[in-house]
Parts: structure tokens; sequence; C-alpha cells
């Protein structure tokens, strides 16, 4: 993440990571305004280590850092927005390039929004300052695009806003949507599988729930039906990742195939290379065996 400003220059974020039992879990958090200053997240030794010469902080369960926190969020709601009514809290240990801190979220309302990119519907989650100079913290996340971030607002305690906005959705290069037949009885009521991926090296395919023949296909609004009788079906939908290289099979489904959705709908924003791609999909092909199912 970028913030500029024509007098005071530029301040870039970096966050990288991998996937773990928790979801989102960050290995090193970067805050570069003139010079850079990093966190390191030591999972075999559950500890944080700060360039800065900060001490050593201990590193918790489901710990993410100031930039990750937006996506897990994310994630958590796409996974099942039913659990989050609003009033409700979700709680993190939030690291930043200095320090380690508990941060609280607050679930609120779905609010219309007209944003560059156009007008839709957004529920706001925010973080109340920590201290007197702490800032205060607003997202607002899309249902109909996954719960992605749209809209991210930071207040700090002298009145200064940063104000980010969601402008436009462009379709990632490397993926390539494609309806594949569906392999079943002929019926006005048909299971469908998509081909999101397929290269030398890796295969994705979006196994969708029941859905009607002509509802849509695309990633995001699933229709459940009822089948006929000696019809195959499928609860929910899932993504199956197959490595060409090492045979590894491993089925998404529940939460971690909701998971994988931001991946996707992120990658459809940031546009990746294929190597960025590759080293997501690798990440997860790792958590399988031959074959298993990931829930």
């Amino acid at each position: 993440m970028e913030i500029s400003h024509f007098l005071l220059g530029a301040r870039v974020q970096t966050s990288t990571g991998r996937l773990g039992a928790h979801g989102l879990e960050p290995t090193r958090f970067g805050d570069k305004v003139r010079s850079e200053v990093a966190a390191h997240f030591n999972y075999e030794q559950n500890k944080i280590t700060f360039s800065a010469n900060t001490p050593d902080a201990p590193l918790l369960p489901g710990a993410q850092d100031q930039l990750s926190v937006v996506l897990q969020i994310g994630s958590m709601l796409a996974a099942d927005p039913k659990l989050f009514s609003q009033g409700s809290t979700l709680s993190f240990q939030a690291v930043g390039p200095r320090s380690a801190e508990a941060w609280v979220f607050t679930i609120g309302t779905t609010e219309k929004l007209g944003l560059p990119g156009g007008e839709l519907s957004a529920l706001r989650v925010w973080r109340e300052p920590l201290g007197e100079y702490d800032s205060r913290v607003e997202i607002w996340f899309a249902p109909e695009m996954n719960y992605l971030p749209v809209r991210i607002r930071l207040t700090q305690a002298n009145g200064d806003v940063a104000d980010q906005l969601w402008k436009s959705t462009e379709g990632a290069r490397t993926l390539d949507f494609m309806t594949i037949a569906p392999t079943c009885n002929r019926s006005s009521i048909i299971p469908t599988m998509q081909t999101l991926y397929d290269s030398d090296t890796y295969s994705v395919t979006h196994m969708l729930a029941n859905a009607e023949a002509d509802g849509k296909t695309a990633l995001g609004v699933i229709k459940t039906v009822q089948y006929p009788s000696g019809v195959p079906t499928m609860a929910r939908h899932g993504f199956e990742i197959v490595d060409k290289r090492s045979g590894k099979e491993v089925y998404l489904d529940g939460s971690w195939a909701e998971l994988f959705q931001q991946h996707i709908m992120a990658w459809q924003v940031n546009t990746p290379t294929q190597e960025e791609v590759e080293d997501t999909l690798e990440q997860y092909a790792e958590l399988a065996q031959n074959p298993v199912v990931v829930h």
C-alpha cells in the first residue's frame, strides 16, 4: 500500500506471508518513509522481531500485520456473514513496524457508497484509536465483491484524513475463466465446473454448488436449488488445485474456499504475474497429501 502527499512524500507499506491453520500468516511487514523498518514473524519460536531495535514480542495465534488484517477480516466475513451481526467484534494481534497491539474491530451496518468505481453497498467495520495520538480506522467491505475492501479511511488525532476509494476492478491477465460442460444427466438444473487456471505446472477448477443452468456461474453469486433424484449434487462450492509436477491434489471448501476466493478477487484487482499466482498455488498445494480435502 502506498500513500502519497505532495509535501510529505510517499509512505509505502508491504506485507508478505503464507497460508496456515488460522488463515493468512504474515511473515514480514515493512513500513518505509525515508528508510524502511520491518517486523518479522517467527512461527517456530512464536515471537515477533523488529528491525528498529524494539524488544521482541510474543507471537499469538491468528496474528496479523496492519495490512493483512484487512484481507483477513474480509475472508472471515465472506466465509459466513451470518456470524457477524451488527455490534459484534473481531479481535486481532496487529503487528506494526515497531510494536504488536491488540486491535478490536466493531461490525457496523451496510451503507450505500458512491465511489469512483460506481455505487455499491458495503459493510462498515471500524477500530477506535488506542491512544491519544492513534488513528481511527474505518473499512468498508462490499458483499457483491466477495467482501473485498472498497474504502479505507484513516483519521489521525490532528484531524488529517487518508481516504482510499475503490476506482476499478480489472481482470487478471493470468486467470483464464472458462466454463466446462457438466458431465451429468441432462436437466434444466445442472452442476457446473469452471477451469480458472491451467498451466504446465498447476490447474485450478472451481466446483460450483447446485446452480441453475441459466444462472450466474461466475464467482460470487451461487444459487442453491433442489436437484431431481439421481442427479449428483454438491452442497457448497469449492476449488480443486492440482500440482502437475508432484501429483498433489487439494480440494478447498468451507472457510478455505472463501479464503482462496479472496485471493482470486485480489488478483482481479492487482493483475499479478504468473509467478506470483503460482507461488500462491504452491502454498495451497503444500497443504495436501494426495488427495486431501481441506475445510
